[in-house]
């Protein structure tokens, strides 16, 4: 009897400490999913911002002619906007400040540049509107991630929260 009630007790033990360590894993997986995340999200928009620097006489021209006010000063603080979002955003110092910089430079950009235009040809048109779509999508995840800002993120510096 009382090797049946140790065995029972062990087992019970031993399922106890399975369910914790279950939890532990399912937790760090969610922990790497959501960095792998802002990861993917800062190295596409470091490289656009990275971009806007080293492209800047042709995006100033492009801008200028979509009409965009003080296109030469607004393509290099746009770069600079999304380069400073991207290292906020994967490290986690002031995330909610880099993912307002994402929010304010993909607003401006998509109602300001890429809205089509009636004067656009059907294949501007068409571009301008991915690009319009694609600004505000990306917007729109950067706002739904902004609440999360305010609080301690996995695996990240935690610096400004």
């Amino acid at each position: 009897m009382l090797g049946l009630a140790l065995l029972d007790a062990t087992s019970r033990e031993c399922r106890s400490w399975l369910v914790a360590q279950q939890r532990r894993c399912y937790a760090l997986a969610v922990d790497v999913v959501f960095l792998i995340g802002r990861l993917l999200s800062s190295v596409i928009l470091l490289f656009m911002g990275l971009g806007y620097l080293v492209n800047r006489k042709e995006l100033v021209a492009y801008a200028a002619r979509r009409g965009a006010p003080a296109a030469a000063l607004a393509v290099p603080l746009a770069g600079l906007m999304l380069v400073l979002g991207a290292v906020s955003v994967s490290l986690g110092i002031y995330a909610s400040v880099g993912l307002i910089l994402w929010v304010v430079f993909l607003v401006l950009s998509a109602l300001i540049v890429h809205l089509p235009r009636p004067s656009d040809d059907g294949q501007e048109r068409t571009s301008e509107m991915v690009h319009f779509m694609k600004d505000m999508t990306l917007a729109g995840l950067a706002l739904t991630l902004l609440p999360s800002a305010q609080q301690a993120w996995p695996l990240a510096l935690n610096i400004g929260v």
